[in-house]
């Protein structure tokens, strides 16, 4: 039986999709081929989530004990073996899922990467804008909504309450030794990634010396100027279906692309009176994750 011997838990907008992309160039690592499993979230009790995009995430899920290990069927040498599902360190559950996690690989070591909350709040709600699970694009306004009771279920839910990172962590400290866990900042991610690496290759006891390719950022998000427009050139509208008969493929990309990357925009900066409100907010369980991981986050106050 196969198994992962280290997990990536989180957190969602942290750069955990970058890590899964330069751990799986490797040679002594195998990575699942499916990022995000969220094997040991939805196991044995599956989340039942409701609202805007809730659906297809359940599908997604992988639920049963063979299918994941499916995922690791493509081992052969490789000394670590790991897969990377945010989900691990969400607002959801963390206690049930670290207590999945010592039941079945016990001595597995587990790595999370951190963000300043309040930013790393909006970037998930900018990530759920894009992909059509939610409709409000004023962020205030979508913390309110989204603490409605009738919401607790939604995807956007998450925005913020994923941010209260000592009550996530915490159970994974009561679980784990401290050997078995590696914590990060986003911002050394940012700015030195390639230390990160190769201390997270010391950790994982492989090949230190490894520099994996990151030319380019990782699931970057983008908002659409115009939904109409961008409904528009879905190739399911029956413009573009009509544009089909008409026209041959390379001269409907022609047409069809300089609208694409017009219509796509970045998402406009975090209000910073709403930063700061959000930073007081978190402030108590940021005092708290200094003393846990050891690390002076007095930065992320200000």
């Amino acid at each position: 039986m196969t198994l992962p011997n280290f997990l990536v838990i989180g957190v969602a907008k942290a750069g955990t999709t970058a890590l899964y992309e330069a751990l799986k160039q490797h040679s002594q690592i195998y990575m699942s081929p499916i990022k995000e499993p969220r094997f040991f979230t939805f196991v044995d009790s599956p989340l039942v989530l409701s609202g805007p995009g809730a659906a297809g995430y359940c599908a997604t899920a992988i639920t049963e004990l063979a299918a994941y290990q499916r995922l690791f069927a493509g081992v052969t040498n490789q000394i670590a073996v790991g897969e990377a599902s945010q989900d691990y360190l969400s607002c959801w559950y963390p206690e049930r899922t670290a207590d999945n996690i010592k039941k079945l690989i016990p001595t597995a070591k587990l790595i999370a990467i951190l963000r300043q909350p309040a930013e790393r709040a909006y970037s998930s709600f900018a990530h759920q804008v894009q992909i059509g699970n939610e409709q409000e694009r004023d962020f205030r306004q979508m913390l309110i909504a989204a603490a409605q009771p009738e919401r607790r279920q939604w995807l956007s839910y998450r925005c913020k309450n994923d941010g209260f990172y000592y009550a996530n962590l915490k159970p994974y400290f009561d679980q784990f030794s401290r050997d078995q866990l590696r914590i990060y900042l986003y911002e050394d991610w940012n700015t030195k990634p390639q230390q990160v690496l190769t201390d997270i290759f010391r950790f994982l006891g492989v090949e230190e010396q490894i520099k994996p390719t990151m030319t380019q950022r990782q699931n970057e998000t983008t908002w659409v100027r115009n939904q109409t427009l961008a409904d528009l050139l879905q190739p399911s509208h029956p413009i573009q279906r009509g544009l089909a008969r008409l026209l041959t493929r390379s001269a409907r990309k022609r047409l069809v692309t300089p609208l694409l990357v017009w219509n796509q925009t970045k998402p406009p900066p975090l209000d910073q009176q709403l930063r700061h409100e959000l930073t007081a907010m978190y402030r108590d369980d940021i005092l708290q994750l200094q003393e846990l991981i050891g690390r002076d986050l007095s930065h992320w106050l200000v």
